[in-house]
């Protein structure tokens, strides 16, 4: 997969028709303590919190924090590289704030979110790990992630890719 993600936002034009802007989307590579590379990252496009809407005006991407707020959206591209688990390094907080912060610092690479998500997987094989469970995902296979506690791993010689939709949520009971 390439370092940066053309990525086409539609608008409605002020006389009712459709149009569009260009945007490329760079990469964020993410590294261990050791400054391996982990992870990369296309973070594509995202809504702010609340109730998303559509109409005239060229929307401003939202991806700030990574995890979004009830009702927000975020659109990612996510590379987990061979032999690696997720990582709860300092460096991710840095170019994606947020993301550090639903890491669990008792067990490597598990964390969760306040968040529905959509994942698909694009390519590669990846386990997605559970608690006392854990399941190996190959390419067209889907989860739909729930807010519970998770870690991805790639345990392969090949890159994992996957595409995912979060949403914001709420935590119930």
């Amino acid at each position: 997969m390439s370092d940066s993600v053309k990525t086409i936002v539609t608008h409605i034009n002020a006389d009712g028709s459709s149009g569009m802007e260009e945007r490329v989307v760079d990469r964020v590579t993410t590294m261990d303590d050791s400054g391996k590379p982990t992870h990369a990252l296309n973070l594509l496009w995202g809504t702010k919190d609340g109730i998303a809407t559509v109409g005239h005006s060229q929307p401003d991407t939202c991806v700030d924090p990574f995890f979004p707020g009830p009702g927000g959206h975020r659109f990612v591209i996510y590379t987990v590289l061979p032999e690696t688990v997720s990582s709860d390094s300092a460096d991710e907080c840095v170019e994606l704030p947020g993301l550090l912060d639903a890491y669990d610092e008792t067990r490597s690479g598990m964390h969760a979110s306040d968040s529905i998500d959509y994942t698909f997987v694009v390519s590669g094989e990846i386990v997605l790990e559970l608690d006392d469970d854990e399941v190996v995902l190959r390419p067209g296979d889907c989860v739909v992630q729930r807010g519970t506690r998770h870690a991805w791993r790639n345990r392969t010689d090949e890159p994992a890719v996957v595409a995912a939709v979060l949403i914001g949520a709420e935590r119930g009971e």
